[in-house]
């Protein structure tokens, strides 16, 4: 038996990602996703937790809204 739902997901998150490569630093300040997902819990069983494992992966491509600012 398992159990099987698609939800919309939507991430806003401050993440903060920097990268210096041959002296240009670069990074990430701020990331968002928006994307259809899908979650599966198989297999169920008696006892707990309930499930036996949990899988969840993006439908489509998720959309990643950026906010563009370069700072040399």
């Amino acid at each position: 038996m398992f159990y099987k739902s698609n939800i919309f997901f939507s991430y806003a998150g401050d993440a903060r990602v920097k990268a210096k490569v041959k002296g240009l630093v670069c990074g990430i300040k701020d990331i968002q996703f928006v994307g259809d997902m899908r979650i599966i819990l198989s297999p169920l069983i008696n006892t707990i937790p309930l499930v036996g494992a949990i899988t969840f992966f993006f439908l489509k491509k998720p959309v990643s809204i950026k906010k563009k600012r370069f700072d040399l």
